[in-house]
C-alpha cells in the first residue's frame, strides 16, 4: 500500500547560483572586476579599502554584512588575494544568501570602492499537508523544524522529506511518496 502525501511551502523566491569574485585567463591575465577598474592576476597589488556599497539585502543590516564579510573601510587588501575570498566565504557560511559576489566598482589613487551583492535565500510564509488526516499533519508539525520565516535551503529540504517519511515508516508505511512543493507567495515580498 502506497500512502501519498504532499506538502506545499509558501516561499518568496528561490535561486542558487554561484558566485566569484571574476577570473578572465583568457586575456592573458587581466580581467576587468567592475566599473573602471581592472587588474593583473599574475601581479597582485595592495589597495585601501573605500566605502563599501552593498545591494540586494534590503531586509538586511548593511553594517552587519559588511562586519560579516571582515571588510573594513581604510584597510588594506591585496587583489588578487585572500581578503575577497574570506569575505565570500564568510557571508555563504552564514546561510542567508543564495547569491553572494564582491566586485571592485572603481579605483582612485590607491583606494578601492567595493561593491558587495548578495541575493537572500527565500523565507518560508507558511507550509500546509494535502492528502493526510488532521491527526497525522499534527503530529508531522511536532517532528519537523518549520515556522514562518525560517530561511529555506535545499538541506531544510532534504530534512523535512526524510522526516515525514521517517514518520510515515514509524507507522509501518515503506512505500511513501512525498511531494514538497515550493510556490511563491505573492502577498509576502522575500
Amino acid at each position: 500500500m502506497v500512502k501519498q502525501l504532499s506538502f506545499l511551502l509558501l516561499l518568496a523566491s528561490f535561486a542558487l547560483i554561484p558566485a566569484s569574485f571574476g577570473q578572465d585567463t583568457l586575456n592573458q591575465g587581466a580581467t576587468a572586476v567592475g566599473g573602471d577598474f581592472s587588474m593583473d592576476i599574475l601581479r597582485p597589488e595592495q589597495y585601501q579599502v573605500g566605502p563599501i556599497r552593498v545591494e540586494g539585502a534590503d531586509n538586511y543590516d548593511h553594517n552587519a554584512i559588511k562586519l560579516i564579510a571582515g571588510l573594513r573601510q581604510g584597510s588594506t587588501i591585496t587583489i588578487p588575494g585572500e581578503a575577497i575570498s574570506t569575505a565570500i566565504r564568510n557571508l555563504w557560511d552564514e546561510g542567508l544568501f543564495s547569491d553572494v559576489e564582491i566586485s571592485a566598482d572603481r579605483e582612485i589613487a590607491g583606494v578601492i570602492y567595493l561593491v558587495i551583492k548578495v541575493t537572500p535565500r527565500p523565507k518560508l510564509s507558511r507550509f500546509r499537508f494535502r492528502r493526510v488526516n488532521k491527526r497525522d499533519a499534527d503530529k508531522i508539525r511536532e517532528e519537523i523544524d518549520l515556522f514562518s520565516g525560517k530561511t529555506i535551503t535545499e538541506n531544510l529540504i532534504f530534512a523535512t522529506n526524510s522526516r515525514i517519511k521517517g514518520y510515515f515508516r514509524e507507522k509501518g508505511y515503506y512505500s511513501v511518496d512525498v511531494n514538497i512543493t515550493r510556490v511563491t507567495d505573492s502577498l509576502i515580498a522575500n
